[in-house]
């Protein structure tokens, strides 16, 4: 319980209104831009059953390509999975076997059934999965470890889901864990349109658009890294008397930030008529708040 990590923006870029309109092919090429800038590290990529496609999948394993991404995904339960092939004893005309037994519900239930108790979105939750390595269809027959797994709770099973990590070295409870990890993904998309007003830019241009964009994910990166890490400046500044010391907030690390930050009054130094900003900081420098105000 004591691990903590969020979702923090990166890069992003809107899809084109006309021509490839791919998402897949367009998170192909932003992950080759992350690949570029994060080299010699693990990098592991999390997605839902929407982006579990080999469009996207078999790129980054691909070892002409060099991306080396780990990928843990869920999938729907319709992806054909198979048992590795039997080595037959005495070899026989034709090409060798690719697919063993087709893991079918019946199959998986063959499989021994573990159990454990695992912190997974936010509380201690307990857990039936079933694993193995499995040949996947989709991905022309790549090895891959497949978990099966349900939750407990008061009125009995879930439905059971479908994991796959395209490193067969992970264990069961390893795919689970490394999965948990995309949900702050949600919050963050909702945060972004919502609350940093990424769905109403007003920019007409692209360029504009996405440099105005790239700021608010800054500004919400800045923000989530600092609850985080429990900014000590910021805790100082905006503890309640009434909340756990314990506890940190984004909430509570904007509130620090609109008192720390000044509101800079940015929209006087835009000229109108030359399409630039021209700030004259002796002038504004004087203008500046330091009340209570929204942080960037």
């Amino acid at each position: 319980a004591d691990e903590i990590f969020t979702a923090i923006p990166i890069i992003s870029f809107p899809a084109p209104a006309s021509g490839n309109t791919s998402k897949l092919k367009i998170a192909v090429a932003m992950l080759k831009v992350v690949r570029e800038e994060v080299r010699g590290r693990v990098l592991r990529l999390v997605a839902d059953c929407w982006f579990m496609n080999a469009t996207l999948i078999e790129p980054t394993i691909e070892p002409t390509l060099a991306m080396g991404i780990e990928v843990i995904g869920q999938i729907p339960r319709n992806r054909a999975l198979y048992a590795q092939p039997v080595e037959l004893l005495k070899k026989k005309r034709g090409r060798p076997r690719k697919y063993g037994t087709k893991m079918t519900a019946d199959e998986v239930e063959k499989l021994s059934e573990h159990k454990a108790i695992v912190w997974l979105y936010g509380k201690h939750r307990t857990i039936r999965y079933r694993t193995m390595i499995c040949r996947a269809k989709f991905l022309k027959g790549r090895e891959v470890r497949v978990v099966w797994s349900r939750f407990e709770n008061d009125k009995g099973l879930t439905e059971s889901r479908i994991f796959i990590s395209t490193n067969i070295e992970h264990e069961g409870l390893d795919v689970l864990r490394g999965y948990r990890k995309r949900w702050p993904i949600e919050p963050m998309f909702n945060q972004l349109k919502h609350a940093f007003g990424c769905r109403h830019l007003w920019q007409q241009k692209l360029r504009s658009v996405l440099r105005w964009m790239h700021l608010k994910m800054a500004a919400y990166a800045l923000l989530q890294l600092l609850t985080v890490c429990k900014n000590q400046a910021c805790l100082s500044i905006s503890s309640l008397p009434w909340r756990d010391q314990d506890t940190t907030t984004a909430g509570m690390m904007r509130t620090a930030l609109s008192k720390i930050i000044p509101r800079f009054p940015i929209r006087e130094g835009w000229n109108r008529y030359w399409q630039k900003y021209e700030f004259d900081f002796d002038r504004l420098t004087d203008q500046l708040v330091c009340g209570k105000g929204k942080a960037v």
